[in-house]
C-alpha cells in the first residue's frame, strides 16, 4: 500500500480530535464509578442503622451503627435522620425510617458543569419495629 504525501499526517490529526473526546468519557466513567459506590454504602449504611432501630437500639446508637458502616466519609458532609425522632414514640409493630443525606464532591472539576458540585445522595431504609 502506498502513502500519499497529502494523507502523511491524517492519523495524527484524527487521533488529536478523538483523544480528548476519550479522555473525557474515561474520566466521566472513573467519576460516575465514585457516585455509584457512595450510594452503595449509604444504602448499606441506612439499612445497618435501620436494622439497628427495628431490633431497638437508641438513637445515639443507630447514628454510631450508620457511622460505622461508612468509613472515610467527611461527615461534614453527612446527614442522618431518624423517624420517628422521639424513641418513646416507637411501639412494636410500627416503623422506623433511616435517611442518610451526603454531598459528594466531585473530583473532576470539569463535571460541575453537567452536575452540581457537591452532588446530594440519599437512601432511605424503613423497617418494622421487632423489640424495644
Amino acid at each position: 500500500m502506498r502513502i500519499h504525501k497529502e494523507n502523511k499526517g491524517q492519523s495524527v490529526i484524527e487521533l488529536a480530535f478523538l483523544l480528548p473526546l476519550l479522555l473525557l468519557l474515561l474520566i466521566g466513567v472513573f467519576q460516575f464509578t465514585l457516585v455509584l459506590k457512595t450510594y452503595i454504602s449509604l444504602s448499606l449504611g441506612s439499612r445497618e442503622g435501620a436494622r439497628a432501630g427495628a431490633v431497638g437500639r437508641t438513637n445515639t446508637d443507630i447514628v454510631a451503627v450508620v457511622k460505622k458502616r461508612l468509613p472515610g466519609f467527611n461527615t461534614s458532609n453527612l446527614t442522618i435522620a431518624i423517624t420517628p425522632s422521639n424513641e418513646s414514640s416507637r411501639r412494636v409493630g410500627d416503623y422506623i425510617t433511616v435517611r442518610i443525606d451526603y454531598a459528594q464532591d466531585l473530583i473532576m472539576p470539569f463535571i460541575s458543569f453537567v452536575l452540581p458540585d457537591p452532588l446530594p445522595i440519599s437512601s432511605t431504609t424503613v423497617m418494622r419495629i421487632e423489640t424495644l
